[in-house]
């Protein structure tokens, strides 16, 4: 019983053991003056080791016993509660040790101090908080006391975790293939059939549906995946594929289906210009689209939405997959619908031996056969319930944990739940470790086929401290997180978006698990709503919403009930501009205490309240795509936060010097705020910094480049902005920027406007050559560099990794670097370098056996004053890997190619007119497009066996002789 005797553990019990500890921390931490909140707050320990022993046996008797799962989550709301507590304890202590630091700034504890949080001496102490603590000793009391009348028998307390660090199982780096679905060809072939042929030109229509129907879990989002994916992008143009679910919405479809199908914002509020918009899109072409998990049954809605789809060409198709035939006959007739059915057991069987244990058959694991025949017997035929039992015995090769699986009394659950979700699903969720079923549940917030981001989910797991870092653990919470999401999708838990792949979903009926074991602690605004659930409100601890255009205050007005709330994240539909009441930003969500999680993405919000610093706990900001031109002061004492995101605010522009009180951030994300030009010193002294892409150096104030040594941490991208404004080297040297090893891409900037002087190009030689980065770098942008040389550093083959490399904009540099003998590098972009004329043998460096061995791409762009291009001669092979090469704009460029191009795939050359060639051999070309430049050129190419696509504009002397004819006539 390896596998899952670790797993399974009671999700309260580890919730339990870890808010006890920090209980124990909050009660080191208080001072002797609060004596009476210690006394009370140990009274809370006494009921540690009573609680969590009675733990494990509800957990397995809420499966079949509704009390005890209502004593359970009572239980939950309580630790929630608890946590808030302690939480606010932990922040007023951060709070009290800021106003104390011995060189902290008059400014910060001014504004500390007008909080309306620090208006007494010690806000623990007064009688509001010591009787919410007393009333926290009570409900523990009665829930002791609860126990006994549902007898829930006591047990030794072993939490024996399989953490996310270290956890055993081998997680996959791949989505599952499409091709690898068990099961369904014929079912692939009928869909196909009905697709291809054009019964409905013949019958005057001009596009037909074709629905795909069935149960839930069956496979009909995988069906339909598959399909799209085997048609020829050819026979349909454009295609695009939309989940609807149960919210069907007019509106927002055709918007999803426009931005889809142009694969850019839209930012109309007009049913009538996006339907307009839409038909211009789709006027006179065939079409195909996927409509994904329909549940909407009134015509009505369905005629609203197919206006724009008849201005399209004769055989357009539109798929779609719903459970309800009432839907699939409403939208595309009887005779249209494909039933999908269950599948067979043996197919079932494949799925199981494939997720389970890699393999295509149990043919070497004969003595797990008969079991696994019988697991998938209770699948039932449905492939989703067989992928994520295969998830939960990956690698398991003991016949205990099979048949632990096969006899478990999850099988025979009677009652709603049961009917609802198929039991192995819920047996799944059973056996994972505690953390992942937080994570798991978390995602309860969000509406059904939410496409969501890794990144933002595993920050979102972070604010509400769901990654715990063990003991001995070195690694970062975002690994925990990003190990915890591999974690849950390599059990199926979530898979990929069908129409975008940096993206993620939940199968709908996993949606419905989630719902299930986070009750009324997680839930979509919308559809609590809709339920007429608003008497729950005060349990609501997360909250996702969908964002409209204009969000007045009356909708949100539910938010005074739910004084708990956790998280409040809106549903973007898109990235165009919305509007959110100022109530409800100013007025509401500032008094809720206990949110660790706020964002306010895409809304047109201009500032952010003073009291915003009133939010003591809020761990995750998010501002991205807003209005917001500056923050607050009072920002700087939200003393918790980890995120703070301000991507795409194109009108932020400064930072407040408090910035620099936030420790504990990690990441500030300030990608696309080109506002922002200059930045307070006091950031320097965010010394756990991860995520920073942006450095701008100060030229009389503000960050100095040296600065960058307290930020050693950095890791991913980091942009170093305005060097010129570096005025000796050693400011340089003391960055130490070759200690940011974790490090991946970096961007070294000058202005355009550089000193052009001779002590200004010195200058900039010695910051470079001192800024020599961590050997780990796979990607190295130079720009504006204003020195005539570059340092050896650049073309050291110590940079292994170096995949990526542009200079652009070095108008002083007469030398291109050395950079040939770098042994990875893949993509090469030279532009904007007005002072090169040769290239020089230099280029490709000292190697014996040829040069840029690994380069697959190579551009050339905007070189006024480059005349000639210096190669190899007896010492080896240049660029024998390279398949793209793009020379455009070099007016004086003289001479010839490479000669040994032979996997060159795509050629692009223009404005060059003086460019002439002997022959040139490029058997694999398949691209060819010359513009601007001389008949000689196109002559000189020959060979070209494979070449597909011809693109000639502009040629000299085209008139007057036939050039491209050898050419034209091998396509």
């Amino acid at each position: 019983m390896e596998v899952l005797s670790k797993v399974g553990d009671a999700l309260l019990s580890a919730a339990f053991q870890w808010l006890f500890q920090k209980l124990d921390e909050s009660i080191k931490s208080h001072h002797s003056q609060q004596e009476e909140v210690l006394a009370e707050l140990q009274g809370w320990k006494s009921y540690d080791p009573q609680i969590r022993a009675l733990l494990k046996d509800a957990e397995e008797k809420q499966i079949t016993d509704s009390s005890v799962k209502i004593w359970l989550d009572d239980l939950k709301d309580l630790a929630y509660d608890m946590e808030d507590i302690l939480d606010g304890f932990q922040a007023d202590v951060q709070r009290r040790n800021l106003t104390t630091k011995p060189h902290q700034t008059s400014t910060s504890k001014v504004t500390l101090k007008c909080l309306p949080s620090f208006k007494h001496n010690d806000s623990a102490c007064d009688s509001v908080t010591i009787s919410k603590v007393r009333v926290i000793a009570q409900r523990l009391k009665s829930m002791v006391d609860r126990s006994r009348t549902l007898s829930l028998v006591s047990s030794t307390i072993q939490v024996r975790e399989r953490t996310a660090g270290a956890a055993a199982r081998t997680v996959p780096t791949t989505p599952q293939l499409e091709s690898d679905v068990y099961g369904r060809e014929n079912d692939k072939e009928a869909i196909l059939k009905k697709l291809l042929n054009d019964e409905c030109s013949s019958r005057g229509e001009v596009f037909c549906v074709l629905p795909i129907v069935g149960m839930g879990g069956v496979g009909k989002t995988t069906l339909a995946r598959l399909v799209y994916k085997e048609v020829e992008q050819g026979r349909f143009n454009p295609r695009a594929w939309v989940c609807v679910s149960d919210q069907f919405d007019v509106m927002s479809i055709t918007r999803n289906i426009l931005e889809e199908l142009t694969k850019a914002r839209c930012d109309l509020n007009s049913l009538n210009l996006l339907q307009e918009k839409l038909k211009g899109e789709l006027s006179g072409k065939k079409f195909l689209l996927v409509l994904d998990d329909v549940w909407n049954e009134k015509g009505n809605l369905w005629d609203n939405l197919k206006v724009p789809f008849k201005s399209g060409a004769p055989g357009s198709k539109i798929i779609v997959t719903t459970r309800n035939m009432g839907v699939a006959q409403m939208m595309g007739g009887k005779n249209s619908v494909h039933c999908l059915g269950v599948l067979e057991d043996d197919r079932c069987l494949s799925i199981l031996a494939r997720d389970a244990l890699g393999v295509e058959n149990f043919d070497a694991h004969p003595n797990l056969k008969n079991v696994a025949q019988e697991i998938v017997k209770k699948c039932k035929g449905l492939p989703l319930v067989a992928k994520i039992l295969g998830g939960l015995l990956r690698d398991s090769e003991d016949i205990d944990d099979w048949k632990y699986v096969l006899n478990s009394k999850i099988w025979n659950l009677q009652g709603i739940q049961s009917s609802t979700l198929p039991a192995g699903l819920m047996l799944s969720y059973h056996h994972l470790p505690s953390h992942l079923k937080q994570c798991f549940a978390y995602c309860a917030m969000f509406p059904k086929d939410h496409q969501f981001n890794k990144d933002e989910l595993i920050f979102l797991w972070m604010a509400d401290g769901l990654l715990k870092q063990q003991s001995g653990d070195k690694n970062q919470m975002e690994d925990i997180g990003h190990r915890c999401f591999s974690e849950l999708l390599s059990r199926a838990f979530f898979q990929h978006s069908s129409n975008d792949a940096s993206r993620y979903v939940m199968h709908d009926l996993i949606h419905d698990l989630a719902q299930y074991v986070a009750v009324e602690t997680c839930c979509n605004l919308e559809n609590m709503l809709e339920a007429k659930k608003e008497e729950n409100a005060e349990k609501v601890r997360h909250l996702s919403f969908y964002c409209r255009w204009l969000d007045i205050s009356k909708r949100f007005e539910v938010l005074n009930k739910m004084k708990g709330l956790r998280s409040f994240i809106p549903i973007v539909p898109s990235l165009g501009k919305n509007y959110l009441s100022n109530t409800v930003v100013h007025d509401w969500l500032v008094k809720l205490t206990c949110l660790r999680a706020l964002s306010l993405q895409s809304y047109n919000i201009r500032k952010l309240p003073d009291s915003i610093g009133d939010l003591k706990c809020l761990r995750y900001l998010n501002l991205s795509e807003t209005a917001i031109e500056t923050l607050p002061e009072s920002i700087g004492f939200l003393l918790s936060l980890q995120t703070l995101l301000l991507q795409n605010c194109y009108q932020f522009s400064k930072f407040p010097a408090t910035i620099g009180n936030l420790n504990d951030l990690q990441y500030l994300d300030i990608t696309n705020t080109q506002s922002l030009k200059a930045m307070p010193q006091e950031i320097a002294n965010l010394k756990n910094l991860l995520i920073f892409p942006k450095f701008i150096v100060g030229k009389t104030e503000g960050l100095r480049l040296s600065d960058v040594k307290n930020l050693l941490h950095l890791r991913r991208y980091l942009s170093i902005l305005d060097l010129q404004n570096v005025s000796n080297n050693l400011d340089a040297r003391r960055s130490n920027l070759h200690m940011l090893e974790a490090l991946d891409e970096l961007v070294l900037e000058w202005t355009s406007d550089f000193d052009d002087s001779r002590k200004g190009s010195d200058i900039a030689e010695e910051v470079l050559s001192s800024l020599r980065p961590h050997q780990n770098l796979k990607k190295l942008t130079i720009g504006c560099y204003g020195g005539k040389q570059f340092p050896s550093w650049i073309g050291d083959q110590s940079f292994c990794k170096l995949s990526y490399l542009r200079l652009s904009g070095c108008r002083n540099s007469t030398l291109l670097p050395s950079v040939g003998q770098l042994p990875a590098l893949t993509e090469l972009i030279i532009e904007d370098m007005n002072a090169i004329k040769t290239v020089e043998s230099e280029f490709y460096g000292r190697g014996g056996h040829g040069a840029f061995t690994s380069l697959q791409m190579l551009k050339f762009h905007n070189m006024l004053n480059w005349e000639k291009w210096a190669f190899l001669t007896d010492t080896g092979v240049e660029f024998s890997c390279l398949k793209d090469l793009e020379i455009a704009n070099c007016p004086k460029l003289t001479g010839k190619l490479p000669s040994h191009l032979s996997s060159l795939i795509n050629l692009v050359i223009k404005g060059c007119p003086e460019l002439t060639c002997s022959s040139l051999s490029l058997p694999s070309l398949k691209k060819l497009c010359i513009a601007g430049c001389n008949q000689l050129l196109l002559e000189s190419m020959v060979n070209l066996t494979s070449l597909t696509m011809l693109e000639i504009s502009d040629i000299l002397g085209l008139d007057n002789a036939k050039p491209g004819n050898h050419i034209l006539s091998m396509l």
